[in-house]
């Protein structure tokens, strides 16, 4: 597992924009571990094989997940394939395929990275329909992630109105409705790490009991 120090932090310095990737050097590394009895690991999409790529896009324009999206347009292979292979010179996002039990189970991505801010919009999905009770197992990886590798304070997320059932879930699990920057069409929420250490116990207790 690779532990992201302050003093690592401090040695990347400002992430001049000319450094492309420096993120995914960093933060994007391979990443293993255990929630409960479940391991898991997280695939940087940098590294995907053809195979997985196919995968991912298949779950992404599948109506059940694009219709939770903001951009609910289905995309084309080569324009998938193309933003793929752009991934490594970006320096404001991340995105993990996550592993359970050896099989991939669905998508954490992270966006608008500000490394000086220590924050990021967060996202996360299932890829097939009977693995949605992994939902919470995700959520448990996302956060562990988030603010212990890579250090940060505040995860936001921008939920659909539409989606009740992802809007309760979150608040459920620490994250609060920030109205400011919400709009008539989603709801903007944030956790920071103190409400994300206070959550955590009883997340990590929730799916012990599920296994």
């Amino acid at each position: 597992m690779l532990t992201i120090t302050n003093t690592c932090c401090d040695e990347i310095g400002n992430w001049d924009k000319h450094l492309g990737g420096l993120i995914n050097i960093y933060f994007g590394v391979r990443m293993e571990g255990k929630i409960g009895q479940l391991q898991y690991s997280l695939k940087n999409f940098t590294e995907l094989t053809e195979e997985e790529k196919g995968m991912v896009l298949d779950w992404r324009n599948s109506k059940r997940i694009r219709s939770k999206m903001i951009n609910q347009e289905i995309i084309k292979k080569e324009d998938h394939w193309q933003w793929l292979a752009g991934l490594k010179e970006r320096m404001d996002c991340l995105y993990f395929l996550a592993y359970i039990e050896g099989i991939a189970r669905g998508v954490i991505d992270f966006t608008e990275i500000d490394i000086e801010k220590k924050e990021a919009f967060s996202g996360l999905y299932i890829g097939q329909r009977d693995d949605i009770g992994f939902g919470a197992v995700l959520s448990c990886i996302m956060g562990k992630y988030f603010f212990q590798e890579m250090n940060m304070d505040v995860m936001k997320a921008l939920v659909l109105k539409t989606n009740n059932r992802a809007y309760l879930y979150n608040i459920h699990c620490g994250m609060l409705d920030c109205p400011r920057y919400s709009s008539e069409e989603y709801h903007c929420l944030y956790l920071d790490k103190k409400h994300w250490l206070e959550a955590r116990a009883l997340e990590e207790d929730f799916i012990e009991r599920m296994v």
